[in-house]
């Protein structure tokens, strides 16, 4: 019963009473026929007598409509556009043929004259878009945010055009490392690392082993051997690493190592090269790098 009172648009107490051969109207069955009301007149449109200065226009209500979907299409908020129309008793219960009066767009953008430092970069807010998803999207936390945007007084209330400063991410303490190999064909038995740690200082250590590499006097006039860390130029960070003492034992490969702390703020772009090359100490002459590797991406 209840089924049909809504395919003919009639209250489900309407049909029951038009229909008291049907003792039980809980139980039907097929071919049973049923008298079915006539539906009640639609109510009186509402139309409000005038629209508040500054709105967008009037818009008729559809079927499907409802107050949010209408908000969020015409990019104002649900308070607004219920406090635009005051005809409205309920704005929960609209019907089509309701007229709306569509309030103005959103206040001026809001936008930082400048970010903080470290900031990832600037975000302009869409619709649907809150400080709570914005700070996920970004992987930052909310009070992080809000205090990365002292222009936004009241951080629940966002528009869109507003421009956003994204805090950058915490640092990671997380060591890295990565190998680093033989160019292909030189070298076969040549491998080494790098090991990437973040210091309570807030600088990072990098240190750099060679493994296997021959004597660099084998490779020309060298003495030693030297590790390149490839940043964006001119900013490349090069030091020597040192032969280790002679193992216990003689099969054991001989290695090279060395470290460098590197001041904050280097920066550390994707696939940042590695090399290890022979070096003259005492005329700076290089060779040709004998392993290279890169590391990933490391968090500021």
């Amino acid at each position: 019963m209840f089924l049909i009172a809504q395919r003919f648009g009639v209250s489900l107490n309407a049909l029951i009473a038009a229909n008291p051969h049907i003792s039980n109207p809980a139980i039907i069955f097929p071919g049973d026929v049923l008298c079915v009301p006539g539906a009640a007149p639609p109510p009186d449109c509402r139309v409000p007598a005038s629209c508040p200065p500054g709105f967008q226009g009037r818009y008729t209500v559809q079927p499907g409509d409802s107050m949010f979907t209408i908000a969020q299409r015409f990019g104002v908020s649900l308070n607004a556009l219920i406090a635009a129309n005051p005809h409205i008793s309920n704005p929960i219960i609209i019907r089509p043929c309701d007229v709306l009066c569509v309030p103005g767009p959103a206040p001026d953008c809001r936008v930082p004259t400048s970010c903080p430092p470290g900031f990832q970069g600037r975000y302009t807010v869409q619709p649907g878009d809150t400080m709570f998803t914005i700070a996920q999207r970004f992987g930052v936390s909310l009070n992080a945010l809000i205090a990365a945007n002292p222009q936004i007084p009241n951080p629940n209330q966002i528009h869109p055009c507003d421009v956003l400063c994204v805090p950058g991410t915490a640092p990671s303490t997380i060591p890295r490392v990565a190998l680093i190999n033989a160019p292909t064909g030189v070298l076969t038995d040549a491998k080494g690392s790098v090991l990437v740690r973040f210091l309570a200082t807030n600088q990072r250590s990098i240190t750099v082993s060679a493994v296997g590499v021959p004597a660099p006097s084998s490779l020309g006039n060298f003495n030693s051997y030297q590790a390149v860390v490839s940043f964006p130029p001119p900013e490349d960070a090069s030091f020597e690493i040192h032969l280790s003492p002679t193992p216990d034992i003689a099969s054991q490969p001989r290695t090279w190592s060395g470290s460098l702390n590197l001041v904050p703020g280097s920066g550390w772009p994707l696939d940042t090269l590695v090399v290890v090359r022979p070096i003259n100490t005492n005329t700076g002459a290089t060779g040709t790098a004998v392993l290279r590797g890169t590391i990933a991406k490391c968090t500021e």
